[in-house]
């Protein structure tokens, strides 16, 4: 899906998600043109899955990405824990919950996992290649993979208490491409971003800040209400994984008519 300016479509798989009304109200006072530098130029949003995530863990929590390799025909099972996405980027995997429910991700796609007991196969002749994204009570870092091939390649700092409060939340994920020279529109998210890079060289820019720089396999986060952009960096396409986590009721995504101040 191509974006120019304010054209952008406000897709909001949240919205869709907590079951909100779409249409908004009018303005007597037309919005301001954005500065071109603020608006979004080659760039294109795969809105790939969402869920209810509900309450948070008590304790803290902090936000963590988990790649696997599972060889075809094998499978392992999963305790239950929080709610996040399972994103396959080769080959195929099979979630099948305890539940009865099974659910075949393909490469490029993704499924919200529910927070109960399931197995992972590989149904197909390759090997695969997936993450897990989502938060994770800080009591449990450090905590050995649940299986051997599994490594852990990416973990926030705990997430400060005053970004996230104890309401009922919902996550979104997306997979973004970037062509060279492309950038997102400006914007502020009402909730925690988190960027996971699976190719190519991505820069962030963050009001208040240095430029975050990442290359494949490097993630960050950004707290809720920060005035954000991300843009291609390298000379080449880029490919990253958002991850959001919002409070149900709450704006999904909001653009800026400025880039952010460093």
């Amino acid at each position: 899906m191509k974006q120019t300016a304010r054209q952008r479509k406000r897709l909001s798989t949240v919205a869709a998600v907590v079951g909100l009304a779409g249409a908004g109200c009018g303005s007597v006072t037309p919005p301001a043109t954005p500065a071109p530098a603020a608006q979004a130029y080659l760039i294109s949003i795969d809105q790939l899955a969402a869920g209810k995530l509900g309450t948070l863990p008590t304790g803290g929590e902090f936000a963590r990405i988990q790649v696997f390799v599972q060889d075809p025909g094998t499978s392992f099972p999963s305790r239950t824990h929080q709610p996040g996405f399972d994103y396959v980027a080769e080959g195929v995997q099979r979630l099948q919950l305890i539940d009865g429910e099974t659910v075949d991700i393909q490469a490029g796609t993704a499924a919200f996992q529910r927070s109960i007991a399931h197995s992972h196969v590989n149904p197909g002749t390759l090997p695969n290649r997936w993450y897990f994204l989502g938060l994770i009570p800080s009591a449990l870092r450090g905590q050995p993979p649940v299986v051997a091939t599994a490594r852990e390649v990416f973990a926030s700092e705990d997430i400060p208490q005053s970004a996230l409060s104890s309401v009922s939340y919902v996550e979104t994920l997306r997979r973004m491409t970037l062509k060279p020279s492309g950038r997102s529109a400006a914007h502020r998210f009402a909730g925690l971003e988190v960027v996971f890079v699976l190719d190519g060289a991505l820069a962030i820019d963050v009001a208040g800040r240095a430029p975050i720089h990442l290359t494949a396999d490097e993630g960050a986060y950004v707290n809720p209400n920060t005035v954000t952009q991300e843009v291609a960096a390298g000379g080449s396409t880029v490919h990253y994984l958002a991850f959001f986590v919002t409070a149900e009721g709450m704006a999904f995504e909001t653009d800026v008519d400025t880039p952010p101040p460093g």
